[in-house]
């Protein structure tokens, strides 16, 4: 009897220990997502929505990181007053687009 029930117990930790465990951090969104998401920052952004349109950009850039991106979340952080985070942007968009540059041979 003891050994059916430790045999039982086994067989339960080793199911449990081959399920998948589901991931603790969201998924970043797919890359096909990203141009949604950019519309949706830039409807955000005309109904004046800044921290809205920030939100979105900043998914946009995640999910397909494009300097483009970067120039949107820092004239929308300059719009909200956060000038250092604004200035920030502006360089990674300058840094990015040389390295991308760079990379097509231009």
């Amino acid at each position: 009897m003891i050994h059916r029930a430790l045999l039982v117990l086994l067989v339960l930790l080793a199911a449990l220990s081959s399920a998948p465990v589901a991931d603790a951090q969201p998924k970043p969104p797919a890359p096909v997502e990203a141009a949604t998401l950019k519309a949706e920052g830039d409807a955000a952004m005309d109904a004046l929505r800044f921290e809205d349109a920030l939100r979105a950009y900043e998914r946009s850039y995640a999910a397909k990181p494009d300097p483009a991106i970067l120039f949107n979340q820092g004239a929308r952080s300059r719009a909200l007053g956060r000038l250092p985070e604004g200035a920030r942007q502006a360089e990674r968009v300058r840094s990015e687009g040389d390295a991308r540059a760079a990379r097509q041979g231009r």
